[in-house]
């Protein structure tokens, strides 16, 4: 699928562009992102990519961009599409831009993880889960200062330890040398990634819901006190911030 995106887009890439209007076109798309319209902001991003199939900030971007909205459908199948659309743009910014780069490793842990989300097979879900674990861990290798690998890592740990008896037992059996996970190292790293960045709203809700989960109620209103007042930097962070209003009203 990947060699199939990669190759479609080679041949929409118009040879004329040049730099100078493939920076506009990243501006135009930058201008839509920071105003929240993801719509508007994915037709600038895939004109980059027509014009130039390999430009990685496109290739993120529209990685993040359909992980986002994949994850608001109600339901697996409505998902899928988004999540495999996201998958095919972070395999091709891995395989034949930029191997081994912590925002490549970035990525792949990403999609991994929304796989693992829609994926109804056990075997194929562990697996999923292995490599989300396993490419976040890489991105922290290659930058150790990397904000949402490190909450990804941390994310992968608050998942593990509320997951069921039965999907730990998959993934122990599958691969019994993927490491051990416990709440703690997940709130650690959820309080790391608040020192990498401060404005990650996603980042402090799932730091929030740790805390609740390990009844660390100080901690948790902390959080929350902080989460509620940052501004909205993606076009999810208001739902998550009045998710953290929720919580935070019915703690008083």
């Amino acid at each position: 699928m990947r060699t199939f995106l990669f190759l479609a887009l080679c041949l929409f890439a118009n040879v004329s562009f040049s730099q100078e209007q493939i920076d506009v076109l990243l501006k135009q798309a930058d201008n839509y992102d920071k105003q929240l319209k993801e719509t508007e902001a994915i037709t600038k991003y895939k004109e980059v990519l027509a014009a130039e199939p390999t430009n990685f900030k496109a290739l993120m971007r529209l990685t993040e961009l359909n992980a986002a909205i994949g994850s608001r459908q109600l339901k697996n199948k409505e998902k899928l599409p988004y999540f495999q659309q996201a998958l095919d743009y972070a395999n091709t910014a891995y395989s034949s831009v930029d191997t081994g780069s912590a925002d490549a490793y970035f990525l792949l842990a990403l999609t991994a993880w929304k796989m693992s989300i829609v994926e109804e097979n056990n075997k194929e879900e562990a697996a999923w889960l292995k490599k989300w674990r396993e490419s976040a861990e890489r991105a922290i290798k290659q930058n150790e200062n990397h904000a949402k690998a490190t909450f990804l890592l941390g994310k992968w740990h608050f998942e593990m330890t509320k997951a069921s008896v039965l999907k730990k037992a998959a993934v122990k059996t599958v691969y019994s040398g993927l490491g051990k996970w416990d709440i703690e190292t997940a709130t650690k790293l959820f309080e790391k990634a608040k020192t990498l960045d401060q404005y990650f709203v996603q980042n402090f809700y799932e730091c929030a819901k740790a805390y609740e989960y390990n009844n660390q109620p100080t901690q948790q209103i902390e959080t929350l006190q902080r989460l509620v007042k940052l501004p909205n930097r993606t076009a999810d962070d208001a739902a998550w911030k009045a998710e953290g209003k929720k919580m935070l009203e019915q703690m008083k």
